[in-house]
């Protein structure tokens, strides 16, 4: 019945088909059919639905302002997700059509942000924030957003942060505020802003403004000086100011928190990759290990392609100060950047590997280090096969499952390891996901050959 009234009783509404009609029936909280034919007929209903606010009373007030939020999370970026199978909804530009009638709510939206009912408050502040986004200039509506981050209420504190995170990026001070909820005592407000940050950092509209990244970076949180120097890659300053601190970072970060300068040299390398690679060029001459194996990491990410890159990068991850660390993270930053060359890089890299791997008085990382010959020998998979084989029946399950997933990597071409790999089948020891991956935990030799199996026999 709703499909249908969608389809014919609103001129104008667009007709859903009934697949998206169900995930959003689905996808959103409260999951109410007002809601969902709120969303699809915005412009007819939300001027309807603030005027019966403004009437109303007690519980069917705050439902109209429930049902006032779920407008805007439909025509909004943010939040549109209540799970991580939900689509992506951008921004209902379509819907939202011209801006001066959506500018006329105003006068209405902006005495309900000092409404004595704190949902009410928490609606017309989110809906002023994605207006906002959406080009739509209402006088006095960063005033009240900004009011409404520091309101008594939690609620209205949360929509606050998602109203922000709806807004252009370089709304100057948002970030700063946002960053100072994250601090929040209360924790649904706190989450909602670190959320919001994150969306704003990573996919805001326009170029977060430097001077906002510059306090960020110096924050009482990890969380959000992580996320201002992955932006870094996108701010409002250009690669003379951004490369050294950049490379600041990438030197001194403790592990794991490096990685956002590495993200933000591939942002802004997609515009200056130039001025880039000639930093992280420099950066291989280091005197500190460290340092050199984390430039050769990030340099590979963002110019495998070349060859001079594949030489200097091999090059410099030979030395014994890189490979014979006493930080197994170091070692392990030589073997990432290995697997991210090209596969042309195989006749620099696999001698080297092969050398590295028969060195029985070094077995930190070889599960990378087995991945990385794989990558680089898909050209002359006879030359590594051989040891691949030989770490198949290894007696560290680290070591094995590196070897696996070489054999993955090398698809057909790993044939001839069908038969050891079939005999893992039934392996049930536990290596350490953080060997091979990027994630935490344990997990059986048996699953990790399965999969092996499948995509070989797969890609026959």
């Amino acid at each position: 019945a709703l499909n249908s009234a969608i389809g014919t009783s609103t001129p104008g509404v667009r007709r859903p088909g009934w697949s998206d009609l169900t995930v959003w029936l689905t996808g959103y909280a409260p999951r109410d059919y007002l809601s969902v034919f709120c969303a699809e007929a915005a412009k007819t209903t939300t001027p309807l639905i603030i005027q019966k606010l403004n009437s109303e009373s007690g519980a069917r007030r705050q439902r109209l302002a429930l049902t006032l939020i779920q407008i805007f999370r439909v025509l909004g970026a943010f939040p549109q997700q209540s799970g991580s199978s939900q689509p992506d909804l951008p921004i209902r530009a379509d819907l939202l059509g011209a801006a001066d009638p959506w500018a006329k709510l105003g006068p209405q939206l902006l005495p309900l942000t000092n409404d004595k009912v704190d949902i009410v408050r928490a609606a017309a502040v989110f809906a002023l924030g994605v207006l906002h986004g959406a080009d739509v200039r209402i006088e006095g509506a960063e005033t009240r957003i900004e009011q409404a981050s520091k309101d008594d209420a939690d609620l209205v504190r949360v929509w606050a942060a998602r109203a922000i995170a709806n807004m252009p990026v370089d709304a100057e001070g948002f970030l700063l505020r946002l960053a100072d909820l994250v601090n929040d005592p209360a924790t649904e407000v706190s989450e909602a802003a670190w959320n919001a940050l994150q969306f704003q950092l990573a996919a805001g509209q326009g170029r977060p403004r430097f001077t906002e990244l510059q306090h960020l970076l110096n924050h009482r949180s990890k969380g959000v000086q992580f996320e201002a120097i992955r932006a870094l890659g996108h701010c409002t300053e250009g690669p003379d100011v951004v490369v050294p601190i950049l490379l600041d970072k990438l030197e001194i970060g403790e592990h794991g928190n490096w990685y956002s300068a590495r993200s933000a040299f591939r942002k802004l390398a997609q515009d200056h990759k130039k001025a880039c690679v000639s930093a992280l060029s420099k950066a291989l001459r280091h005197e500190s290990p460290i340092a050199r194996a984390r430039a050769a990491q990030t340099l590979a990410i963002i110019d495998k392609d070349s060859r001079t890159t594949q030489i200097f990068v091999v090059r410099t991850l030979s030395s014994a100060a890189i490979l014979h660390h006493e930080s197994p993270y170091v070692v392990r930053d030589a073997m990432i950047a290995l697997c991210a060359l090209d596969s042309r890089a195989g006749s620099d890299g696999v001698p080297l590997l092969l050398k590295h791997l028969s060195d029985n008085s070094n077995t930190v990382q070889k599960g990378y280090a087995a991945m990385a010959l794989a990558t680089l020998g898909m050209r002359q998979p006879e030359n590594v096969l051989p040891v691949l084989a030989e770490l198949l029946g290894d007696s560290d399950p680290d070591i094995v499952a590196g070897a696996i997933r070489g054999a993955e990597i090398l698809g057909t071409a790993a044939s001839p390891l069908l038969p050891r790999l079939t005999k893992l089948l039934t392996d049930q020891r536990q290596y350490n996901k953080r060997s091979v991956s990027w994630s935490d935990g344990k997990a059986t030799l048996a699953s990790l050959a399965a999969k092996a199996l499948t995509t070989i026999r797969t890609a026959q």
